[in-house]
């Protein structure tokens, strides 16, 4: 079984630091400018992201001292200057987003380049343990990114940001470059601050196309976002992004729950697929006595899960595989030659899984919440789980007699540790 890290180095936090914190103290050490642009620890309780924005000669240093922090690399495409990276802070149990870009650009892909950064960065004030943008320059960003990203300009955030915000500094001056007759900075203000969101609708795409039209580059780096997401694509088919993820155990150490749990909390997209063979379904009665059609079906239904966890693999999502082929290697009285043959080429059609997790409790407990198969049966299945994981790669084995919170924190630190080596991989 191999080992892995599952919590960050014990000298990059301190004990009572949030990842978020150490990630400020860590961007703070660069001695280059940052600011955050958007969100916070209140956006982390969330489930949200903290938008970054820094100078693009710490981008490296940064990139090392996150990892160091535990934080992964996501692998992403049309990018374009961010850079995402993703951690679990032990300490709150909660997943840490962060999405670091070293330009300002706006748009749907970004693709309304901008000079402003450097700007924008001299500019920024100091808040306690980061920075972040002055009140002039945090209102004229939230404004720009939902403005020309076509999203919904009506906030309540925005509101309350226009009322301490000016029309003045690079991002507002942005919008009085265009010229544009009646729909300067300070109108476009105005009306937020009156909160005329139909006006402001009416008033998009006039500027949007005008914008468009002075900045030509925009229609070349569309082209060029697109190009990169269809590499993207094209490498993952090879290389998946993805990873799957089995749980086993025996019945009532709790898998269906863990899975559910980590379904809702996982900071990524996840699907659930089905993996058992034994399973009979109504039909197999009806052709249990056609010579090799029931062994013809079982295959064929795992052949098409297999491809669709594939499938979602390459579209970089985690994929939890429930009751895994791993069963068949369990001690059976009752398997005959056709069970046997069966076994042998499930195991062959089937590929591994990126990290197997073995919920390990005592049989009487699992007796005791199920009450299926027997004590005695249920400890030959625990110990047979817990052989698998010793002779599978990256196999972690989490005490299923802690509570449900326990459990699924325990686990979505493993998955961390392991997305980390499987993204460091594909780099």
């Amino acid at each position: 079984m191999s080992s892995f890290v599952l919590a960050p180095d014990g000298e990059a936090m301190a004990g009572s630091e949030t990842l978020l914190a150490a990630v400020y103290r860590a961007l703070d050490a660069t001695a280059w400018p940052w600011a955050v642009l958007r969100g916070g620890e209140d956006s982390v309780a969330r489930g949200g992201d903290v938008d970054v924005l820094m100078d693009r000669r710490a981008l490296d240093a940064v990139r090392t001292d996150l990892r160091r922090l535990g934080m992964a690399a996501v692998p992403a495409a049309g990018q374009g200057s961010h850079r995402f990276f993703v951690g679990f802070c032990e300490r709150q149990q909660r997943w840490v987003r962060l999405d670091v870009t070293t330009r300002v650009d706006f748009g749907p892909r970004q693709e309304y380049l901008t000079p402003v950064a450097d700007r924008v960065l001299e500019r920024r004030v100091r808040v306690q343990q980061r920075w972040q943008l002055c009140d002039d320059d945090a209102f004229w960003h939230l404004f720009l990114h939902r403005f020309l990203g076509n999203r919904p300009v009506e906030s309540l955030t925005l509101s309350l940001l226009a009322q301490h915000a000016r029309p003045t500094g690079p991002l507002a001056g942005l919008i009085d470059s265009l010229e544009t007759p009646g729909n300067s900075a300070g109108r476009l203000l105005a009306l937020v601050r009156d909160q005329q969101w139909a006006e402001l609708a009416d008033i998009r795409p006039e500027l949007v196309r005008t914008w468009r039209s002075s900045h030509p580059a925009s229609t070349l780096t569309r082209f060029m976002r697109r190009a990169d997401r269809a590499r993207h694509a094209l490498t993952s088919l090879r290389r998946p992004t993805g990873i799957a993820i089995t749980i086993i155990g025996p019945d009532g150490a709790g898998k269906t729950t863990l899975a559910e749990g980590l379904r809702e909390r996982l900071p990524f997209p996840s699907r659930y697929v089905y993996m058992g063979v034994w399973r009979e379904y109504p039909w197999d009665r009806w052709i249990r006595f056609v010579p090799g059609a029931r062994l013809i079906m079982r295959m064929g239904r795992l052949l098409y899960r297999t491809a669709q966890a594939r499938y979602h693999r390459t579209r970089g999502r985690i994929v939890l595989l429930d009751r895994f082929t791993y069963d068949v290697l369990l001690p059976s009285a009752n398997l005959d030659n056709r069970g046997r043959i069966t076994a042998w080429l499930v195991r062959r059609v089937c590929t591994e899984p990126e990290l197997v997790i073995v919920l390990n409790a005592p049989a009487s407990l699992m007796w005791e919440r199920k009450h299926e198969q027997g004590v005695d049966e249920l400890e030959r299945r625990r110990r047979t789980y817990l052989q698998i994981a010793e002779t599978r790669d990256f196999s972690v084995v989490i005490d299923a007699r802690q509570t449900i919170e326990q459990v699924r924190d325990e686990a979505e630190q493993a998955i961390c540790a392991r997305l980390r080596q499987h993204w460091d991989q594909l780099t």
